[in-house]
């Protein structure tokens, strides 16, 4: 199959699932061309591996900060969502057509609402070539979670008014599409329930398991050194810098109780301010973006996921898992997971019971050993990519026998 992607943004190693949806369909003998606008060079770090893949073509259109933040101030009466705004150029749509009508797609493939607009026609290919969007989430639910959360009143009204927007998108659009993906059976179930779609199924995220593999043991730890205790994730992202300030506030100071030389590492691309103010304090530390995810972790005991909004299923939970790391995190974090606490890792949603969780494990290194392991364990049975793939592949296959 000849494939095209149309992205919000390239395929960095941030960006998990659209970067493994590509390889993964390569490594499988597909031919995948991915067109996606970037705005920074920070955007397009560690995509060398894809430029020398020929079963893979990039073509990402420049497309400055600037004029994007017009584009969306200039759309707010027009009533789609501004993020449609953000992403879509005219540069990309003139790129996308000029793409169709040089090349000979088997299928399209649209990767969640915020380049939707970006086929010429509103959606008319369709009957030409099958289109499929890849939804990832429920996003009028997730911005709704939003609004209801962010302190600032600005935000709180932007958020509002994306959800709704994009909840007319989600009842009006989505059946237009050949098919309809997201990242858990959960996020589906909404979707349908708003859109009465049919044609939609779930493909949840992988691990690449040779990127990840189980971190050496600490079984000698010593508590009376320095304990440490991590988040990783793109922490500009609302619900990750969020989960941050609230662990720290609410859940840090009793560990470090018990703990004074304890160690808050945060591992992510472009922390916000509100994080970097953190590293104020001496046992915080902030990495940013880091190239080797694996590593970072050499020095980490105990994992926390303390998300108290977002959606879909989380990376940095299965990552850290692969890793063999025992991680402490909310029930929000895990909803779409079916762990079992005290098993696969440990979930705690009241504040003190997720510290003394965390206590717990510092003071236990048999017990972080064993949920490290039957973590590893789960994620090699239930979250390989090649799984991934093989379903996206069945997706791609029926939708295109549909048109013919």
């Amino acid at each position: 199959m000849k494939i095209l992607f149309i992205a919000p943004y390239p395929p960095n190693p941030i960006r998990t699932r659209l970067r493994n949806f590509a390889i993964g369909l390569a490594d499988r003998g597909h031919f995948v061309d991915i067109i996606a606008p970037y705005s920074s060079s920070a955007e397009i770090i560690g995509m060398e591996d894809l430029q020398k893949n020929n079963r893979i073509r990039q073509y990402l259109v420049k497309d400055f900060s600037v004029l994007r933040q017009l584009r969306t101030t200039l759309s707010v009466f027009d009533g789609k969502p501004f993020q449609q705004h953000y992403f879509v150029s005219k540069s990309l749509k003139i790129l996308i057509l000029q793409l169709l009508k040089n090349h000979r797609y088997d299928c399209i493939h649209v990767e969640t609402f915020k380049v939707a607009n970006s086929v010429s026609g509103d959606l008319g290919l369709n009957n030409l070539i099958p289109i499929i969007i890849d939804a990832v989430d429920c996003f009028s639910d997730l911005y709704k979670q939003f609004a209801g959360t962010v302190e600032s009143s600005i935000w709180k009204k932007i958020y509002a008014m994306e959800s709704k927007r994009v909840l007319a998108f989600e009842k009006q659009r989505l059946n237009k599409f050949r098919y309809v993906i997201t990242s858990t059976n959960h996020e589906a179930l909404l979707l349908k329930k708003i859109s009465g779609i049919k044609r939609i199924a779930s493909i949840e995220n992988g691990v690449d398991l040779t990127l990840f593999p189980p971190s050496p043991s600490f079984k000698n730890f010593n508590c009376k050194r320095e304990p440490t205790i991590a988040f990783s994730g793109k922490i500009s992202y609302i619900a990750n810098s969020t989960a941050v300030i609230y662990f720290y506030k609410k859940i840090f100071p009793f560990i470090a109780e018990q703990f004074p030389n304890i160690k808050f590492k945060i591992i992510g691309a472009s922390p916000p301010k509100t994080i970097l103010n953190l590293a104020k304090d001496n046992r915080i530390e902030i990495t940013g973006y880091v190239e080797n995810l694996a590593n970072s972790f050499n020095d980490v005991h105990v994992v926390v996921c303390p998300l108290i909004m977002g959606a879909g299923i989380h990376n940095k939970l299965m990552e850290a898992m692969a890793l063999a790391k025992p991680v402490v995190a909310t029930s929000l974090s895990c909803k779409n997971f079916n762990f079992k606490s005290g098993k696969e890792l440990i979930i705690a949603d009241k504040e003190i019971d997720f510290a003394e969780s965390v206590v717990n494990l510092l003071r236990n290194p048999d017990l972080c050993q064993a949920i490290g392991f039957t973590a590893r364990s789960y994620i090699e049975k239930h979250f390989r990519w090649e799984d991934k793939i093989e379903k996206l592949e069945k997706i791609y296959r029926g939708s295109i026998a549909s048109t013919r």
